[in-house]
C-alpha cells in the first residue's frame, strides 16, 4: 500500500469520526426562563437552530421566540405537529410561537398522561 493510500484512508476515517461527533455527539441544552408564569426562550435561525436542544418545565406553557436571520425557504416555517402549533417565520423578524401546557401535566398528580393532541387544546 502506497503512502497516498494511507493518507486517503486516514483522512476518510477522520472525516467519518467528525461527522459522527457533529450529528450524534453530546449536545448542550439551554433551559427556558420562566417569565410571568410562562416559559420563554429565544431561538436564532441561521443555517440551523441555536440552541438546538431546549429543556423546559413540564406543565408550564412555553413561548419560543424565533429570530430568523436568513431568507432561505428551508427555515421559513416551524411545525410542532404533536402540539398542533405551526407558524410561518418571515425573514429578519422576531416571531413568537406559543406551545400550550405540555403533555403529561396530570402525570405527577394522578398518573395519567395526556396525549399531545389533547394537551394542545389545554388553555395556555
Amino acid at each position: 500500500m502506497a503512502a497516498s493510500d494511507v493518507i486517503v484512508i486516514g483522512a476518510g476515517i477522520l472525516l467519518a469520526g467528525f461527522l459522527w461527533w457533529f450529528f450524534f455527539g453530546p449536545k448542550q441544552a439551554r433551559r427556558a426562563e420562566v417569565v410571568g408564569g410562562m416559559q420563554e426562550i429565544a431561538v436564532t435561525v441561521r443555517g440551523g437552530y441555536t440552541p438546538n436542544l431546549i429543556r423546559v418545565h413540564q406543565g408550564v406553557p412555553l413561548r419560543l421566540v424565533f429570530d430568523r436571520q436568513e431568507s432561505g425557504d428551508c427555515t421559513s416555517r416551524v411545525v410542532f405537529a404533536d402540539f398542533g402549533a405551526s407558524k410561518t417565520l418571515p425573514a429578519f423578524v422576531y416571531n413568537g410561537v406559543g406551545i400550550p401546557i405540555a403533555a403529561g401535566i396530570l402525570y405527577p398528580l394522578i398518573s395519567v398522561q395526556l396525549s399531545p393532541m389533547i394537551a394542545a387544546g389545554a388553555p395556555a
